[in-house]
């Protein structure tokens, strides 16, 4: 199984260690579409651009997501992962990748969010966002 991670399951940050020898590394990958929205401060949520209050939906410009391509052949790592990502607010999707076919990425399971202006990563980069 195919995991796309864009925050902390990433190569290098908080939560890749913990499950670093569970997680092989595929190749760093972006989105094929630019229908997400991403946004955070402490750490990050992605949002099909659908999520986002209608409101305010007009005024965000979707962008695609950059992140970490892993093969997990662990049941029980993903098992834990899930647990993690799911208890933070997160939902699994099918994702296509340019040069990759498709991975699972979680993104947040909430509809009609706020997203505010000073949050918002457009370059759909979190480890840019950690360069601010």
């Amino acid at each position: 199984m195919r995991l796309f991670t864009y925050g902390t399951l990433r190569k290098g940050r908080s939560n890749h260690r913990e499950f670093s020898g569970m997680l092989n590394f595929v190749e760093t990958a972006v989105t094929r579409e630019d229908q997400f929205i991403m946004y955070g401060t402490s750490y990050p949520y992605v949002l099909h651009k659908r999520q986002v209050a209608y409101e305010i939906r007009e005024s965000m410009i979707p962008s695609q997501i950059t992140g970490d391509v892993f093969e997990i052949t662990d049941e029980n790592a993903f098992a834990q992962i899930a647990y993690m990502e799911i208890q933070a607010g997160y939902t699994l999707i099918s994702v296509h990748l340019e040069g990759t076919a498709e991975a699972l990425m979680w993104v947040s399971r909430d509809w009609d969010v706020v997203v505010s202006p000073k949050s918002v990563v457009p370059s759909g980069d979190w480890n840019q966002k950690l360069m601010w």
